[in-house]
């Protein structure tokens, strides 16, 4: 049997460093059974990326993103249930994470602009109204 020289350093930060590669691209969704995969999988369409605000954290590939999964994964590991995790990152990143506001941002979100779409509507009759009586159709 043959065995491996370490003679040259260069060699031991080689291996250092495939080894520490391998160990940094496992993250904690491999330690998590199919159940717990589909339900982080379930949490992270649930929350938006912190670092844009664009995306949910299940689809962008941020670092910052990473980090929500990474937290949502070891909540899940630690045994937390759903509102427990979700009321975790509220407190740390504020109502802005939730892709579905919830209470009075969630009323406000949705009637606010059909409320405006009516009072917009309701200006332009009144408008058209008023130019009516204005202009009647055999003045001019």
């Amino acid at each position: 049997m043959q065995t491996i020289r370490w003679k040259k350093p260069r060699t031991v930060f080689f291996v250092a460093g495939l080894w520490l590669c391998l160990v940094s691209s496992l993250n904690s969704q491999t330690l998590l059974n199919p159940v717990q995969q589909r339900r982080a999988g379930h949490l992270y369409t649930e929350f938006i990326a912190p670092c844009c605000w664009r995306q949910s954290v299940a689809i962008h590939q941020s670092e910052a993103s990473m980090k929500v999964r990474s937290e949502i994964d070891s909540k899940i590991l630690s045994g937390d249930s759903d509102s427990q995790i979700k009321a975790a990152l509220v407190k740390e990143y504020g109502h802005g994470i939730l892709m579905e506001p919830e209470g009075i941002r969630a009323f406000l979100a949705y009637s606010l602009p059909i409320l405006a779409f009516a009072l917009g509507l309701l200006a332009v009759v009144n408008w058209i109204r008023s130019h009516r009586q204005i202009h009647p159709r055999g003045a001019l």
